[in-house]
C-alpha cells in the first residue's frame, strides 16, 4: 500500500502509533518544485518555472521523505 501525506504533522495525525519510527527510518532527497501559493502553468527546462500570474522563478527547495514499514510506503515532504 501506499499512503501519501502532505507534511509530517498530517503523518502524525494519521499514524500516532508509528510515526516516531516512520520518521527515524525515512529516507530524505531534497527536491526542487515550484513556488507554493502560485499557479505553475510549466517549465521548460525544470529548472525555471513559470507562473499564471505572467512572473517565473527558480522555484524552491523542499525535503521529501520515503519510509518503507511493513510493505507499505509511506511518504511526506517538508
Amino acid at each position: 500500500m501506499f499512503y501519501g501525506y502532505k507534511n509530517e504533522e498530517q503523518l502524525r495525525e494519521m499514524n500516532p502509533d508509528i510515526a516516531d519510527h516512520l520518521i527515524s527510518i525515512a529516507k530524505t532527497k531534497e527536491i526542487n518544485v515550484c513556488a507554493r501559493g502560485k499557479v505553475c502553468t510549466g517549465s521548460i527546462d525544470g529548472k525555471t518555472y513559470m507562473y499564471k500570474d505572467g512572473s517565473s522563478d527558480q522555484g524552491q527547495t523542499i525535503t521529501h521523505y520515503r519510509a518503507e514499514y511493513k510493505g507499505s510506503v509511506f511518504e511526506w515532504m517538508d
